[in-house]
Parts: C-alpha cells; sequence; structure tokens
C-alpha cells in the first residue's frame, strides 16, 4: 500500500458533512430541536409519574464525541456528562427522538429500540425501552508526523490512525506505533475502533507477516489483535482483513482473508478469499460459505440494517457450484448471516465484466453497487465504463443510475436518510458531457435517478487524495 503523507477522507463522510451544511432533513446530526449540544440534565421529568399505565424510557449518549439527544414527549435533553436519562410516558406513546451533533463532532448512529441507524427515532413505547446513541470525530490514516503542528511527514514513515474534530480541531494520533496502521471503522457505540495493521502479534518485536484485524478502544488505549496471525501470504496484499464491518449491534466483526478455511492457520491454498466472521472480543472465528477453489474470491462483505443477511461480491459460479464464475467475472450475492444459503442476485459471466462494492440502502430495501455491464438490458452484452446501479434487496428491478460510456463510476455510499447516493467519478466538474477522464471527485445522485448527479468536491489537480 502506497504511503501518503496526506489525510483520507471517506466519502460517506464528505456526503455527511455536505448533508449537513445543507440542512437536509433526516440526517440526525442537523435537527432542529430547542436543546443544546451540551443538553442539561438527566431529563426534564416525565408525563407521567410511573404507575401501571407508565412505562420506561432510557437514553445513553455514548462514543467518543459530543452531542446530545432530545425527545418531543417526556422532557428528555439528555448529553454524555448527565449519563443515562430516563423519563415515562403512557404506553402506547409516540415518541420521536432526535440526536444533535456539538460541533465538530458527528452522529454516529443509533443502538436498540428498532431505531434506524441514523436519523431521528420514533418510538411506540409498549414495554420498557433503552437506546443508545453515539457521537464521533473523524478518525483516519496519515503518515504525517506525530506533532499536529509539523506539516511535515512522520519518521519512521508508518502510517497511523489520526482523530480529528469536523472542524479541525483536536487534531492527534492514536496509539501510534513504528508499524502501519489503516481502516479504522468506529463500532457502532462509538467506544471502539477496529482497524488493519502489521503490528507484531504474539509478543514479537518485529511487524507482521500478516495484516491483522485490530481493536482499540477510542481513547486508545487496549489496542490488541483479533486474528493475530504471522504467516507469509495472509496480508492486506491478497485481500487479508479488508475492509471489515462491525455487525450492526456491534457484536461482531466481518472481515475478508486469506486464511485457510479448515486450519485457519495458514493461507488458502488457492490464496482464495473469504469472507469471516468473529465476536468483537476476539471469539468464535468462522468462515462465511467458503472455497479454496482457484479463482474464486469473495469480499466486500456488508451486513444488512437488521443483521440477517450480508451481501458480498464473488466470482463463485452462479450456477452455485464450487467452481469459478466463467471469465472470472464477480457478481453480486446475498446469504444468511450464518453463510447459509448464499444467493447471486447478478448473473454476469461476459469477459472482464464484473459487479463489484454492493451497499444497503439505510432501510434495507434496496442496494447500489458499481458495474461495468451493458447499460442495455441484456447484462452480459459487451463491457461499458463503471456505471452506479441500483436494484430492490432481492436483486430484482436493477436499474443504472449513471450511464457513463468512457468515464468510470464507483464505490457508492447512501446517505443516511437513503435520499443520495454518494460514489467517486472521474467525471470533468465543468462539463458533464465530457468523455475525457478528469481527476476525481466525490459526487452524487439522488437514489431515485431523479436528478443529474453533482459534485461535492472540485478538485482540478494535484493535492487532495480521496480515497473511499
Amino acid at each position: 500500500m502506497k504511503k501518503q503523507h496526506l489525510f483520507y477522507f471517506s466519502i460517506l463522510s464528505l456526503l455527511m458533512a455536505f448533508l449537513f451544511l445543507s440542512g437536509t432533513s433526516g440526517c440526525g446530526s442537523g435537527g432542529n430541536n430547542g436543546g443544546g449540544a451540551n443538553g442539561g440534565g438527566n431529563n426534564g421529568g416525565g408525563n407521567n409519574g410511573g404507575g401501571a399505565n407508565t412505562v420506561p424510557l432510557s437514553i445513553t449518549v455514548t462514543g467518543i464525541g459530543e452531542g446530545a439527544v432530545t425527545s418531543d414527549l417526556g422532557g428528555i435533553n439528555c448529553s454524555k456528562a448527565g449519563g443515562t436519562c430516563q423519563t415515562s410516558l403512557s404506553s402506547g406513546s409516540q415518541v420521536t427522538l432526535t440526536a444533535t451533533a456539538a460541533p465538530g463532532y458527528f452522529f454516529n448512529g443509533w443502538l436498540g429500540g428498532a431505531c434506524p441507524k441514523i436519523g431521528t427515532c420514533t418510538l411506540s413505547l409498549n414495554a420498557a425501552t433503552a437506546v443508545q446513541a453515539s457521537f464521533i470525530n473523524i478518525a483516519y490514516q496519515s503518515s504525517r508526523d506525530l506533532d499536529p503542528a509539523q506539516d511535515a511527514p512522520n519518521n519512521p514513515s508508518a502510517l497511523n490512525l489520526w482523530f480529528s474534530n469536523a472542524d479541525k480541531s483536536n487534531s492527534h494520533a492514536l496509539a501510534a506505533t513504528a508499524f502501519d496502521s489503516f481502516r479504522p471503522i468506529f463500532s457502532p457505540d462509538g467506544d471502539k475502533l477496529s482497524f488493519v495493521s502489521n503490528r507484531p502479534v504474539n509478543g514479537a518485536s518485529m511487524a507482521s507477516q500478516s495484516h491483522n484485524l485490530w481493536v482499540v478502544n477510542a481513547d486508545g488505549s487496549d489496542a490488541h489483535s483479533l486474528t493475530a496471525l504471522d504467516v507469509t501470504d495472509v496480508n492486506i496484499a491478497s485481500g487479508s482483513v479488508y475492509p471489515q464491518q462491525w455487525s450492526p449491534n456491534g457484536g461482531k466483526i466481518l472481515f475478508t482473508s486469506t486464511r485457510d478455511i479448515n486450519s485457519g492457520t495458514a493461507a488458502t491454498a488457492n490464496l482464495t478469499n473469504n469472507l469471516w466472521v468473529i465476536d468483537a472480543d476476539g471469539s468464535n472465528l468462522m468462515v462465511l460459505a467458503g472455497l479454496d477453489v482457484a479463482d474464486v474470491n469473495s469480499g466486500g462483505g456488508q451486513w444488512s440494517p437488521d443483521g440477517s443477511k450480508i451481501l458480498f461480491s464473488s466470482t463463485r459460479n452462479t450456477d452455485k457450484t464450487p467452481s469459478a464464475n466463467p471469465n472470472n467475472d464477480s457478481n453480486i450475492w446475498l446469504m444468511n448471516a450464518d453463510g447459509s444459503n448464499p444467493e447471486p442476485l447478478t448473473q454476469i459471466t461476459t469477459l472482464d465484466t464484473f459487479a463489484n462494492f454492493p451497499i444497503w440502502s439505510p432501510d434495507g430495501s434496496q442496494i447500489a453497487f458499481e458495474s461495468n455491464r451493458s447499460l442495455s438490458d441484456d447484462q452480459n452484452a459487451a463491457p461499458t465504463a463503471k456505471n452506479i446501479w441500483i436494484a430492490d434487496a432481492d436483486g430484482n428491478n436493477i436499474r443504472h443510475l449513471t450511464q457513463k460510456t468512457a468515464i468510470s463510476s464507483s464505490k457508492p455510499q447512501w446517505s443516511p436518510d437513503g435520499s443520495l447516493i454518494a460514489f467517486l467519478s472521474n467525471q470533468d466538474i465543468d462539463d458533464p458531457n465530457a468523455t475525457t477522464p478528469g481527476p476525481t471527485n466525490i459526487w452524487a445522485i439522488k437514489a431515485d435517478g431523479s436528478e443529474e448527479a453533482f459534485p461535492l468536491t472540485r478538485k482540478k489537480g494535484g493535492g487532495a487524495f480521496i480515497q473511499a
């Protein structure tokens, strides 16, 4: 992996910032309630004093960031400093919770109460309910000097994990070492990060031959490896733990690895990538629908919002035999979270054609992905440039959102409210009809395809480095 003395911005982070600044509803961190980010007391007093016809509601604010949760009933105005906030409401009451990030922070999402990941949370209270709201800052990787005041590379030139507020304040390295660490991902409660690193494992002093999956507390303490391998060919170049994803409830982490599907302690004979899942405490490592067959690789796993399904891309044969797809084309697949019942959602077999990077809509009803399949109805016609595609969650109703034949669009990300899809594109930002590729920028398009795509960044040359 090439080291960069640069910040690494994610598509989703920039899209969230755009939605916040433009006032788009449903972003969670842009709610318009009366409670400030510093909140107030634990609650404003329930509108019922308890009793047979009331049910308790508790709110806990978590994560490394700062923010507040307010309610339209029950007087909740809860901050992290206030601890768990509680109120009681009449059974059957409908209450809407709004999360508002303090300046410089982001709302990371809800846990519990059948709340959506992001946005406002409306609850129908029929039983005691507990909800968490987490707030985070920006986590990224950089080879910059460990002194944030120095505009220079780090020495030794290792990639480290960094934190920064959205306003660029409070920039600092997290658990810095002389070894590479990258791809930090916050847990749903915002209290931990998973990341990939070649730090030494099992008491060694030298860099690991493998890139392993690690977890660290958001304050930098207790960094530890979950996979702890030091084996040749189980590494990031072969698609080891990259990228990883927390389950919606924070209990498991999904990742891709070339570990042997039987022993788990060496590389697969064919250096095949498979999807694996492990509990967040490092227990219960399990391969999902694993194969060790030449030219069969699976990766890019994505939990469904309810945690019951996993989307992924794979070059396995779409007839579901343990063999490679003709021409080694990759397709979008869907399986249960335990690895059972893998089914192809696309059926591409044409040479040099693929579908990759699937991602769920926030409500789980649709998926988006990138593909260079033909823009015609025949998915096995001659390929074209990469475009952004969308489909129902069962693979039906597939259609393209972008329709370029010489310009690439890739790596889609949904906005928190599901109304927009952001993506990378080398489309000329000043001429949407240009057929000559320009610098890569982040673009967005309405998920229903009702309007043309528009740029969120406006890079015209060197400088900023944008990575999905």
